[in-house]
């Protein structure tokens, strides 16, 4: 027989409203009550709450297609001015606020060299692309020590244009971050949902930039890693707006950024490849592929075949000088900051420091191959109809993210970030599929 429509309505509505707290608790869990339960407990439940809000996202979501409206509102539609006020205030009045908080904030990080060499070096990059030196020699006297070059293109080139113009380079990091935000809030108007939720949503990506630059110091003073929110929200868009370009381009600016998508990739275009469009899996694939190969192989790896083996043990040394690096408590300060599971592999893993990293580091590989893996197995093996693999590979990034900087040597605050950003997507996927009927299961008698 068919389970009733008020049963399901119930459950899924449960799930709702399970979704949300899921997230709040992440969310105050990270910022404000950061390392609340202690550094061994604190990482164990905000993974829990990733991996209780991947699965709780995957219930709501299964056997549900993603139906995006037509991009033409009918004249009729009466509700299209209330959208559109609420849609307009949330993302302006968090935009104007938000982007007079990322001044502040760069007000009061000058001189920058004082506090961190993160920009600094890629002040570096863009300096010496702009004269025609080599871009990849080791960065001796622009930092006052040797330090390996080990940032992708995808990291420095867009600063190129503020070193060029001679403006400060976090403005670079805080447009991008606001194109992402940008084309979030033109998926939300596609979405067409009432007034109220439009609001909510549409200054949802602000409120959870305010939570990370309010709490973690210097997020925006000393570090670009805001822009890294931008691309990975254009990625996300893109799919769930059905786009191979914005896809193939955020794809390339993400791999062409950081390595950390290297093994959710496969799953991603391998999904579209067996359940939706061979021919824009392909084509998103060769964008990648002639991309990765004409911004960084040819005119950077070629000369030197050996640098990206150097710069993984670079990472490694500077893994053992973080672990080195002692706070008044006498343990090391990042790996003891509540987010990674670092601190459990320093206190009870064997061996001199470097091998209990490079344990860490198998460990990472093993756990990010083995949610893909699952992932993948998981949803050729579902029942029909199947969950849209759209709504499936989202929701899986966000627990894949999750897995990468809760198992990461050193999980710096501002890197980890990314991760609970991707919360701002599960939300919404959850308010608008909360909105549609939800196939009926068949049950016995």
């Amino acid at each position: 027989m068919i389970r009733s429509s008020r049963s399901t309505g119930s459950s899924r509505n449960g799930i709702q409203y399970l979704v949300y707290a899921l997230f709040a608790a992440e969310l105050v869990l990270f910022t404000w009550q950061r390392n609340y339960f202690g550094p061994y407990i604190s990482p164990i439940v905000l993974y829990g709450l990733a991996i209780a809000l991947t699965f709780s996202t995957l219930a709501l979501v299964r056997g549900r297609e993603w139906v995006l409206p037509p991009a033409v509102v009918a004249a009729r539609d009466r509700a299209i001015w209330p959208r559109l006020v609420a849609l307009l205030t949330g993302a302006i009045a968090g935009g104007w606020y938000n982007t007079n908080l990322v001044k502040r904030e760069i007000r009061n990080f000058r001189p920058i060299l004082e506090f961190a060499d993160i920009i600094p070096a890629l002040q570096a990059y863009a300096r010496r692309w702009l004269a025609g030196a080599e871009v990849y020699a080791p960065m001796t006297w622009e930092l006052g020590y040797f330090e390996l070059p080990a940032y992708l293109p995808g990291t420095w080139f867009p600063f190129i244009l503020a070193e060029w113009l001679g403006f400060d380079y976090r403005f670079v990091a805080w447009g991008i971050f606001l194109l992402g935000v940008l084309l979030y809030e033109y998926l939300l108007w596609r979405l067409r949902q009432p007034w109220l939720q439009t609001l909510l949503l549409a200054g949802l990506p602000f409120g959870v930039f305010y939570a990370l630059v309010t709490t973690l110091w210097g997020y925006v003073g000393i570090t670009v890693e805001y822009m890294m929110l931008g691309y990975y929200s254009l990625l996300v868009v893109g799919i769930l707006l059905r786009s191979w370009p914005l896809q193939a381009a955020a794809l390339l600016l993400c791999v062409l950024s950081r390595y950390s998508l290297v093994i959710w990739a496969p799953l991603y275009l391998g999904l579209m490849f067996f359940y939706d469009s061979r021919k824009n899996a392909l084509l998103i694939i060769g964008t990648v592929v002639l991309g990765v190969v004409a911004f960084y192989i040819v005119p950077y790896l070629s000369h030197n075949w050996g640098l990206f083996m150097e710069v993984q043990r670079s990472y490694t040394d500077a893994a053992v000088y973080e672990w080195k690096h002692l706070g008044e408590d006498g343990l090391p300060i990042h790996p003891y900051n509540g987010l990674g599971f670092a601190a459990f592999f320093y206190e009870y893993a064997h061996g001199e420091l470097k091998e209990k990293i490079n344990l860490l580091k198998t460990v990472h590989i093993a756990m990010l191959l083995t949610v893909v893996v699952a992932a993948a197995v998981g949803y050729v093996r579902q029942r029909t109809p199947r969950t849209d693999y759209r709504l499936y590979v989202v929701i899986i990034l966000k627990l894949y993210l999750a897995t990468f900087y809760a198992f990461l040597q050193v999980p710096y605050a501002y890197l980890c970030t990314l991760g609970l950003f991707m919360s701002v997507f599960l939300v919404l996927i959850t308010v608008q599929l909360s909105r549609t009927e939800a196939p009926q299961p068949l049950v016995s008698e």
